[in-house]
């Protein structure tokens, strides 16, 4: 139905606002952050790619990227009883990062020794 539709339209409209909205925070985050700690050829480097919209924009009061880390980090520990783990060496150093969002699942055990064993063979 019409309404059905209409309800659909405005819910993907809605995650598509938070989606930008979560964005831009994250980008003045990582500027106010390079600031503070006196990385300004990056700040400006990022203020030039970006564009002048998120000059408008600051944090508020009490915010920047280490209290952000702070508080998932103690969420993370209340929720599963352990530190996250935020950080991980690559596999091979003389490769470029990959882009955010793209994983590639790592073996493990019996699996590692497996493909390790299958590879000797060969």
């Amino acid at each position: 139905t019409l309404a059905a539709i209409k309800a659909a339209s405005h819910a993907k409209d809605a995650r598509e606002k938070r989606d930008t909205d979560f964005h831009k925070t994250a980008l003045v985050l990582a500027r106010e952050y390079l600031r503070a700690n006196g990385y300004s050829k990056s700040c400006d480097a990022l203020a030039k790619e970006v564009g002048s919209g998120l000059e408008k924009l600051e944090l508020a009061d009490n915010v920047d990227l280490g209290a952000v880390i702070r508080e998932f980090d103690a969420y993370y520990q209340l929720k599963l009883g352990r530190p996250p783990k935020l950080l991980r060496r690559r596999d091979n150093e003389n490769e470029p990062p990959r882009p955010p969002g793209v994983y590639e699942r790592r073996k493990r055990g019996a699996a590692r020794a497996a493909a390790e064993k299958a590879e000797r063979i060969e």
